[in-house]
């Protein structure tokens, strides 16, 4: 009988320097529901925490300053 391993091996150097969903919230100044339609990459730690690398945030936030602009 083969058993099938769902076991997902993620490879991080050091989570302290990712930031927590409040924590981009608060940098965004957005309430969750906003957030929710917002497709900022994260990485998956575990089936319920997601964290956030801090350049993929402040690149988002040029990529919408710039469209604003237009």
């Amino acid at each position: 009988m083969i058993t099938e391993n769902r076991m997902k091996i993620t490879t991080i150097s050091n989570i302290d320097c990712l930031l927590t969903e409040k924590e981009v919230l608060q940098i965004l100044k957005i309430d969750r529901l906003t957030f929710r339609k917002v497709s900022l990459q994260c990485v998956q730690i575990s089936e319920r925490v997601k964290r956030y690398e801090p350049k993929d945030v402040s690149e988002f936030i040029k990529q919408k300053k710039i469209n604003n602009k237009v």
